[in-house]
């Protein structure tokens, strides 16, 4: 299970308490669930523009120019993790806006160690979010649905 939400995070500029009160609701909401493992995701400020939706116009062009102002901060840049909850999912456009670069998706090393966790058939991908007026889920709904992704999301209160 994945957990995120603009009422929650991005956490740049929460304190380290209002941080803490974050992450003990999604753990627990998400153990409510039935979830045996949790793993949470940083949504950085440099990603915003993928969260607010505005990269779906034009892809490819949106992340050419977000790695290229990451390669400027950070000379040499070879390898980049997908942390952020929604970055695997674009794995295919990172890929194609910079082939010179690996990009890892940590998820997939966490797979191993929940295999023992989990049943045949039983497993499920939910999607839970929290919303704001400026960003209502249905936003959520239509950006997943412009990506291609089959999922429904399911509004949560904090």
């Amino acid at each position: 299970m994945r957990c995120e939400g603009s009422a929650s995070f991005p956490y740049g500029a929460k304190t380290k308490a209002e941080l803490t009160v974050c992450v003990s609701w999604a753990i627990a909401r998400l153990a409510g669930m039935g979830a045996v493992a949790v793993v949470l995701a940083s949504n950085a400020p440099s990603v915003m523009v993928l969260e607010e939706g505005t990269f779906l116009s034009d892809r490819l062009a949106t992340v050419r120019s977000f790695l290229e102002e990451l390669r400027q901060a950070v000379p040499g840049l070879d390898v980049c993790t997908l942390s952020s909850t929604h970055l695997p999912w674009l794995t295919p456009l990172f890929q194609e806006a910079a082939p010179d670069i690996t990009f890892l998706d940590p998820a997939e090393s966490l797979i191993p160690q929940l295999r023992p966790y989990a049943t045949q058939g039983s497993g499920r991908m939910v999607c839970i979010a929290t919303e704001s007026p400026s960003m209502p889920l249905s936003g959520l709904q239509r950006m997943l649905d412009r990506l291609g992704v089959s999922l429904e999301p399911r509004l949560v209160h904090p």
